[in-house]
């Protein structure tokens, strides 16, 4: 019996890659590769328990995917605030200079 739905994490992978962090993007896209792979595995099997054994590792990389995805988002919007927060310290130093 295949699970009604699959929760496929790899545009969000890719995105977060493009967008936040190289590194752990990578990771997540590494991770939900591994999960659409034996996810599309199971429903090729006819063998119940080795279709449910694949079920549960691709639930499991899925789940390693999305906390990569959200890692890399949080420090995305870390990174982004400290390098604003630095764009504005250097500007207002820059016009104290002038004052």
């Amino acid at each position: 019996m295949i699970p009604v739905s699959h929760s496929n994490k790899m545009v969000w992978a890719i995105l977060t890659t493009i967008f936040c962090c190289l590194v752990g993007g990578i990771v997540a896209i590494i991770y939900s590769s591994k999960s659409n792979s034996l996810y599309h595995s199971a429903l090729l099997t006819t063998d119940q328990g080795l279709q449910n054994n694949l079920l549960m590792q691709s639930e499991e990389y899925n789940r390693k995917a999305g906390t990569w995805i959200w890692v890399n988002l949080i420090f995305g919007f870390v990174a982004e605030g400290g390098l604003v927060i630095l764009f504005w310290a250097g500007l207002l130093g820059s016009l104290a200079l002038f004052a």
